[in-house]
């Protein structure tokens, strides 16, 4: 394993990556599951979160404590729960001893194709380890992280490229983050294009912030809230939907967060996007009501 450094061209870390993860549905298993982590990460603990790239292998770290790992054809998964109970009784999942950690806490570490049949019932409880590691004890986020230091956003923007078009990353698998969350850290200005091999289109916290604060967070479609349902650990966690989606305005904009932005849970924010043009917020209210 080489010394972290930070990559911050994409087309140096897709070369890093590809030559690691040569498999195209493992590696694009593995590109969704970081842009997830990676964004929970960044509404848990924004100032205190960082990936690593290496030659063969990258790491995210939340606070001081790793939380996703990936290697040549496999995946450590941390999460918080006991190895033998539900969901964690698969020969693959061994117990963790993170000082900084939860209790209980282990992770699935195996293979990327086996993640694949079941990660995403594992999610809640990963996102549960990202919350224990990147809160302090009154619930504030933890302030910095050795892995800001080493951050690879060239990485970053790689992973996204995958989720926004899966012909880059050249398989299939599950879908588990919206296509337009991401993360920025310009306030209000967005879709700033960035050319590299592909488009991306730049995302803000900010205006996400102000779009809650506003609207609430609860979806503006069917109502659900996830800190009523589940509790005040996953307070805020809600998706922001942009009613005119960027890659259709092709240039860099002032977004209102008030008017431009909804706060929809994931599954309707599923919906909207699940054919193109998306649909709008009035005809998957619609949908829903028959």
């Amino acid at each position: 394993m080489t010394e972290p450094g930070l990559l911050a061209d994409l087309s140096v870390a897709e070369g890093v990556v590809v030559g690691f993860l040569a498999d195209p549905t493992e590696r694009l298993v593995a590109m969704r599951q970081l842009v997830a982590s990676a964004d929970y990460a960044a509404i848990v603990a924004p100032y205190a979160w960082g990936v690593t790239l290496y030659a063969n292998v990258f790491r995210l770290n939340v606070g001081k404590v790793e939380v996703l790992v990936v290697g040549d054809g496999f995946i450590r998964f941390n999460c918080v729960g006991k190895v033998g109970e539900e969901p964690f009784i698969r020969p693959r999942f061994e117990r963790t001893g993170y000082l900084s950690g939860p209790d209980p806490q282990c992770a699935f570490v195996g293979p990327l194709v086996e993640f694949a049949a079941f990660g995403a019932t594992l999610l809640p409880y990963h996102r549960k380890f990202i919350d224990a590691v990147g809160r302090k004890k009154d619930g504030e986020p933890v302030a910095g992280s050795r892995a800001t230091k080493s951050h690879s956003v060239g990485l970053i923007a790689y992973a996204r490229a995958c989720v926004a078009s899966p012909a880059r990353g050249e398989g299939a698998g599950p879908y588990w983050m919206a296509k337009d969350e991401s993360t920025s850290a310009e306030p209000y200005i967005e879709g700033a294009r960035i050319t590299l091999q592909v488009n991306a289109f730049e995302r803000n916290t900010k205006a996400r912030d102000k779009c809650l604060e506003y609207h609430g967070t609860s979806c503006a479609i069917c109502g659900f809230n996830a800190q009523h349902e589940y509790g005040d650990a996953v307070a805020g966690l809600i998706h922001v939907h942009h009613i005119r989606p960027l890659s259709e305005i092709g240039e860099s904009y002032k977004v209102d967060p008030i008017s431009d932005l909804r706060p929809v849970c994931p599954n309707c924010h599923a919906v909207i996007h699940s054919r193109s043009p998306a649909y709008s917020l009035e005809e998957v209210t619609a949908l829903l009501k028959k």
